[in-house]
């Protein structure tokens, strides 16, 4: 309610305009305040301060009447009548109930002695001076004004303890129906006492009926088919018949469970929070309810909705409860359960408590029985009486035990003001800490006394500095008694005598008072780390407005300090060594010089190091403060200065990161870690002038030496560097010092940086495209055994496996690369999927594809709850849920998506492929917007060792009918220029316009059989003609020899030249990477050869598949990359009605003459021949090709290996799905298999062929292959595509899908699944409700050990689908990673 009251108040005094503010004040400053409330002068015209004020000095009830009061006085009825409806709406307990407790409420004395008030108080004694528990009830509620909420709470407490029935039938609550199960099972009837006086409440009918029954536990439930017909009056003697047959039932029902009693601590303090739930789900819990405590994202929160539900539970329940409780936070609940200060001072108590007999006496009427007191004074002793005292204690509950102590401090007051105060080593442990010398000695006398083992003196002994000793020493003390503790005074006396008689004449602020105030710098950032802790908001802003630290510093000691304790005396103190160590260490007398603490770690911690970038680059501000201010790193007010932009955001964090212990700072780095993993990963790497030392070397424009001088630079580095000739020698000579420089000097170099070279800095800082678009290449990226050959990736680093699981291999090395090496990367994307990145170009795919995602997303509410306090606030995901359709739900979301970073729509990527596989894929299949996105496979880049040459305008040639098998194409260039054929790849160079002819020959008609032994052909043969034939300046014939694997001579290459005299040789007036140039030619018949003076010359080859009509069969072709030897096959082929599956053809890497391959699939097909050579066939002959007949397969992987293996020189992906051929032919509509090609292939690591440690390819024989099994690569993993793509596989009619051969990856290593899982619970929990029932969960569950749970699971296996094997395998490997990992690489 403080809350609520606080945001009433403010927002009714916000109201107030102009004038009215200093009229309100001069009218507050005239009230009289009632009895217990002090009169107070208030000027400062600002309404946060006011209502502060109001609620400091009034409270919340009392602040609001006064409030109502003065705006009455100002005629501003409108106003008050607010807060008058506010304060009836949201009425005390004990106020809206008053008259009914007044009336109703028995045994006053006990209530009071429940209450946490001295019994000396003077509403104490003037209630219990009257007669009647009704005029004490009236008397305690005039008295009531002048205490605050927190009396009426104490009050309210003590009220549901002592007259629980009453509070609870105000709330609505039956007490027999509450306990009606307990109360059958164990009210007793034996005996005639009960029996009568229920006489006097029932009538004869009612009382025959139930006395007919033969048991207790008939007549119980006879009794309650009567309760429902009866008034309050009625049941309320019921129940006072029962307290006085069974009052000890009764009493115990009353009094509740443990773990009602002591809900608050229980909330606050239990740990492993998500073990609790986890063991009450089946007994206390649903799974439902489970997941959504879960949800909560702290510890403390999660208890907080359990205990919503505890009211409702039964009794069993609370005992599995705390039997929980028990077995997880067992020193927790043996505290709560001996906490009490009887309890804890028992030895004390006994053997030191004077006048027993008077405290006896006062116990009579409250807590004793006559009987008891008669026990107790027949003991001889006072300690035997103290004794027996205790004996009967023990069925005492907690407010019975503070009413002894309330009895015993009345009576003993100097002794247990002794027991409840700290030792003197508690009060003063962080000056201790600080300015105890000698230490070594100390420990000496605590061993001499035997308070230190030798193994606790070893350990303390071997920290290095005195404060550090005593910090292991101040571990030890908390768990001390006050022996021990008197010792280590001892021993303090003994070494540090002038020490200890300093602080004992008062705290070292009060002492230093004047030297402080004078002195101190820096005070902004100390109340800053001071506010909600020990400094409102109030005295924080009132503080503040002085302008000067002394200032501050002064008005600090006039309002606040007087008023703190020890503990807040010492928080200060604490923050004034951290802030001004030197001068705190120089009043002190330099207790231990040369080792100032500036932290409370001894050593600098990971985000202090980072500091500077984290300031700069964290994304997600809003959420790590929210992650600090529900783990109480940062106090509420805290959190409501830290405003601005999200670096001045993370600049003031900073500023209080610096008070915080190790264990804060942990919690800060593990919640940047998850919201800022990629940034987290980069800064383990090092400082940011030590990871991007190249690129600034390279990239700094503006060296800053200025900003570095006197500082990180003296005058003689200065100079040096100054005499250097250029910005790079200043920088190479510059990072040489570097080198050698701390973290100080680094984090000023870095700032300097940002100052003089701000776009370097930013360049290095941004996400690089392969970060930004990490996931989507991961999911999309074709031809990765290309990208890995190029790259020249270590071929141990990434095993076997598809295209996605490659590119997640690969993309485990990204965050160890510099800059330079994501731009090579980018551009081997660029080469070999330039459509996808193309694509990608266009902005990230959440950005993309915004209006379909926020039409068509279904599921939204997991989609965020994945998100939530990783990427989306607990508030922002309230609001979400609070609509009602998932387009609405994606409106909000998309509200904050613009302003994430590329990792945090990576999440929102994957969460989509998971939740919305069908429409992902569907979009991941549009068309770009971005023009030439599609292009045609054979266009590409033919080699990825050969430079592409320049681009020149591609002219569509015209075909000229003609008979015979041969094409003639024609061409009419329109002006001077260079033109490129797009069929044959002939470049002309014309000086003017002109026109050309030219068809395809065969080598065979033109040269020799002794001819062709002693030259190669190295490209396609063609008979040109030009006109005029003057105008063509020179002709580029294409050729198919790879130059850059150095092993051709280009001398050898020449220009064939075919005449009626027979065969002529010309030399080439230049060799680019893929053409020969002839200038000034003379057409007739032309081609390349070239002299083979070595064995073994790499040729540019290509991959052609066709699909055989009405058949599911395929021709794969492997032939140099000739486009007379391509037209030819495609003039073949086309005859039979074939079609070309569309795919991209080049091979990887150049292949020699010579070579036999291998075809392996990923299933068995049967493939003929077993082998295929690799060799030049002339257009004219039968080109040699192999049959892959695919059957009824759905989907596989084909690949061309020389052996198995080695690597792959070419690789494609086939699924089923539409085709094309209906379009190529009328007549097709017969029982076929059409088949769609998507690269999804396997590695290639190095360019070269380097043979694999261990192959993965299945056995072969001369009529079948079984391919390439991927032993490391689930087929979970292909049928995760096909589920994620939505693709519905067609087909053959007449025929069914054959399931796949490959057993399942968790099928695979069942065994070692089963032995080696670990945390089978959180595997359980990922798949409850979507793959087990409840039942099903429950019976797994159960089961005691992991193995024993994993084969009851797998018992449920055999009836599971490809998705929920899948299932089990994502949640296995987010469980489980290594494993998983280790499982996937055999």
């Amino acid at each position: 309610m403080e809350d609520k009251g606080k945001d009433c108040l403010l927002k009714t005094l916000e109201q107030l305009k102009g004038g009215e503010v200093r009229v309100f004040l001069d009218k507050l400053n005239l009230i009289n305040p009632k009895q217990g409330y002090m009169c107070f002068s208030f000027r400062i015209p600002d309404h946060k301060l006011l209502t502060d004020f109001l609620l400091d000095n009034y409270g919340v009830d009392y602040g609001i009447e006064v409030t109502v009061k003065v705006l009455k006085a100002m005629n501003l009825e409108a106003l008050a009548k607010e807060l008058v409806e506010f304060q009836c709406n949201d009425k005390h307990f004990v106020d809206q109930h008053r008259n009914e407790l007044i009336e109703r409420i028995s045994g006053i004395d006990k209530v009071l002695g429940h209450m946490h008030i001295d019994w000396n108080d003077s509403l104490y004694l003037a209630v219990r001076k009257e007669d009647t528990d009704v005029l004490k009830m009236q008397k305690l509620y005039e008295l009531m004004p002048s205490r605050n909420r927190k009396f009426k709470d104490d009050l309210y407490h003590s009220l549901l303890v002592t007259n629980r029935y009453l509070i609870e039938e105000l709330q609505g609550v039956d007490f027999f129906m509450k306990y009606k199960k307990e109360l059958i099972r164990r009210i007793s009837w034996v005996g005639s006492n009960l029996q009568m006086r229920l006489h006097d409440i029932l009538d004869h009918a009612e009382y025959e009926a139930i006395m007919a029954e033969s048991t207790d536990n008939q007549k119980m439930e006879k009794l309650y088919e009567l309760l429902p017909s009866w008034d309050r009056r009625r049941k309320f003697q019921l129940y006072q018949v029962l307290k006085s047959t069974d009052r000890g039932l009764i009493l115990q029902l009353e009094a509740g469970h443990f773990v009602e009693q002591e809900q608050n601590e229980l909330i606050q303090r239990t740990s492993r929070v998500p073990e609790v739930l986890r063991r009450l789900v089946g007994v206390a819990l649903t799974h439902d309810q489970y997941k959504d405590i879960m949800y909560e994202p702290k510890d403390i929160l999660r208890m907080r909705m359990l205990y919503n539900l505890v009211p409702q539970w039964n009794k069993e329940q609370k005992d599995h409860l705390y039997k929980v409780l028990l077995d997880t936070n067992r020193f927790l609940i043996t505290e709560l359960k001996g906490k009490n200060f009887v309890d804890r001072h028992e030895h004390e108590l006994v053997q030191r408590v004077t006048e027993i007999g008077s405290i006896l006496q006062q116990l009579v009427p409250l807590l004793l029985e006559p009987e008891q007191y008669k026990a107790i004074m027949a003991e001889s002793t006072d300690e035997q009486k103290k004794e027996k005292l205790y004996e009967i204690m023990l069925s005492w509950d907690r407010g019975s035990k503070d009413q002894l102590y309330h009895a015993l401090k009345s009576r003993n007051r100097r002794l247990v003001l002794e027991l409840e105060a700290q030792h003197f080593v508690e009060r003063h442990k962080d000056e201790l800490i600080h300015r105890v010398f000698n230490v070594p000695h100390v420990l000496d006398v605590l061993k001499m006394l035997e308070v230190l083992d030798h193994h606790q003196y070893e350990k303390i002994m071997a920290a290095g500095t005195n404060r550090q000793k005593m910090k292991k020493l101040y571990e030890l003390v908390s768990n001390w008694n006050n022996k021990s503790k008197d010792c280590l005074y001892q021993a303090l006396r003994e070494t540090n005598a002038r020490l200890l008689k300093e602080i004992e004449g008062g705290n070292f602020v009060e002492r230093y008072q004047k030297e402080l105030i004078e002195k101190v710098s820096g005070m902004d950032v100390i109340l800053f780390r001071l506010l909600g802790f020990i400094l409102s908001h109030g005295q924080y802003c009132h503080i503040m407005t002085e302008e000067t630290d002394a200032g501050k510093m002064k008005k600090l000691f006039e309002l606040v300090v007087p008023a703190w304790e020890v503990k807040e005396k010492n928080w200060l103190y604490r923050e004034l060594i951290r802030t001004n160590g030197l001068l705190i260490t120089a009043l002190e007398g330099g207790s231990e010089p040369g080792n100032l603490e500036a932290s409370p770690s001894d050593t600098e911690h990971f985000i202090e190091k980072h500091q500077e970038e984290l300031i700069r680059c964290v994304s997600g501000v809003d959420i790590v403060l929210s992650f600090a201010l529900s783990n109480q790193l940062i106090t509420k007010e805290q959190n409501q200065e830290i405003k601005g932009s999200p670096q001045q955001q993370m600049q003031k964090l900073f500023v209080l990161v610096g008070g915080w212990m190790t264990a804060g700072k942990e919690k800060l780095q593990c919640t940047l870690t998850e919201t800022n993993p990629r940034l987290i990963a980069q800064l383990a790497g090092g400082h940011f002038v030590d990871r991007h030392r190249e690129e600034l070397i390279e990239r700094v424009t503006e060296v800053p030496l200025n900003q570095l001088r006197g500082s990180a630079l003296d005058e003689e580095q200065y100079e040096a560097l100054l005499n250097c000739a250029t910005e790079k020698m200043q920088m190479q000579a510059l990072f040489q010092m570097v080198q050698e420089w701390n973290r100080q000097q680094k984090d000023q170099l870095y700032r300097a940086l940002v100052d003089t070279n701000p776009d370097a800095v930013t360049v290095l800082e941004e996400e690089h495209f392969i970060e930004k678009h990490q996931e989507e290449l991961i999911h999309r990226v074709s031809r990765v055994d290309a990208i890995l050959r190029r790259l020249l990736v270590q071929h141990s680093l990434i095993k076997e496996g598809s295209d996605q699981q490659k590119m997640e291999q690969l993309y485990t090395l990204v965050p160890s690369w510099n800059r330079k090496e994501k731009d090579h990367l980018y551009m081997v994307l660029k080469k070999t999927n330039g459509p996808l990145v193309a694509e990608l170009e266009e902005g990230h795919f959440v950005e993309r594809h915004k209006e379909q995602l926020i039409q068509n997303v279904t599921k939204v509410k997991i989609v965020v709850q994945s998100l939530l306090h990783y990427q989306i606030c607990r508030r922002l995901y309230i609001n979400l849920l609070e609509k009602d359709t998932d387009k609405e739900k994606m409106e909000i979301l998309y509200k904050v998506v613009p302003d994430w970073n590329g990792e945090w729509k990576n999440r929102l990527y994957q969460e989509l492929r998971a939740t919305n596989a069908s429409l992902i894929k569907e979009l991941e299949g549009m068309r770009s917007s971005k023009e030439g996105f599609v292009t045609n496979p054979l266009a590409e880049e033919k080699c990825y060792l050969c430079e592409k040459e320049k681009g020149f305008p591609v002219i569509q040639p015209e075909l000229i009918p003609a008979k015979g098998k041969l094409k003639t194409y024609r061409i009419h260039l329109p002006r001077a220029g260079i033109f490129l054929c797009a069929v044959t790849e002939l470049k002309f160079e014309v000086r003017a316009a002109v026109t050309v002819k030219y068809t395809y020959s065969s080598w065979d008609q033109h040269l020799s059989e002794a001819e062709m032994q002693n030259w190669m052909v190295a490209g396609p043969l063609f008979d040109i003609r030009a006109d005029p034939g003057g105008e063509v300046a020179a002709v580029h014939l294409p050729h198919f020899i790879c130059l850059q694997e150095g092993k051709t001579d280009v001398s050898q290459m020449k220009i064939a030249h075919f005449i009626d005299a027979g065969m002529t040789l010309e030399k080439p007036s230049q060799v680019t990477q893929f053409h020969v140039v002839l200038e000034n030619p003379e057409f007739s018949v032309l081609g390349v050869l070239l002299k083979p003076i070595q064995r073994l010359i790499p040729v540019h080859s290509v991959v052609l598949l066709y699909q055989i009509f009405r058949k599911t069969t395929l021709h794969l072709y492997l032939v140099p990359n000739d486009s007379s030897l391509i037209q030819a096959i495609e003039d073949r082929e086309k005859s039979r009605q074939s079609v070309l599956v569309d795919k991209h053809p080049q091979t990887d890497e150049p292949l020699y003459y010579g070579s036999y391959y291998f075809v392996f699939s990923s299933a068995k097909l049967v493939i003929s021949p077993e082998k295929l050579e690799f060799s030049y066939k002339t257009p004219g002959q039968l080109q040699s090709f192999v049959d892959v007949y695919l059957g009824n397969i759905e989907r596989v992987n084909l690949s061309l290996k020389k052996k198995e293996g080695l690597l792959s020189v070419w690789d494609a992906w086939l699924e089923s799905g539409p085709s094309n051929q209906e379009e190529n032919s009328d007549n097709n509509r017969g029982s076929w298999f059409p088949w769609f090609l998507e690269l999804f292939g396997q590695f290639q690591l190095t360019h070269d062929n380097i043979e694999r440690s261990s192959g993965s390819a299945g056995t072969r024989c001369p009529t079948q292959v079984e391919g390439t099994a991927r032993a490391e690569n689930p087929p979970s993993s292909w049928r995760r595509r096909e589920r994620e793509a939505g693709v519905a596989p067609v087909l053959q009619q007449g025929t069914q899908a054959t399931p796949s051969l490959e057993p399942h990856f968790i099928e695979q290593h069942r065994e070692e699944l089963i032995r080696r899982t670990t945390t089978v619970e959180g595997v359980l929990d990922l798949l409850y409700g979507i793959v087990l029932d409840e039942e099903q969960y429950q019976r797994i569950s159960l089961r005691e050990t992991n193995p024993d749970k994993m084969r009851e699971l797998y018992r449920l296996v055999p009836s599971w689908d490809c998705s929920c094997k899948d299932r089990l395998y994502e949640a296995l490997r987010q469980k489980n990673p290594f494993l998983i990992a280790e499982l996937e690489r055999r």
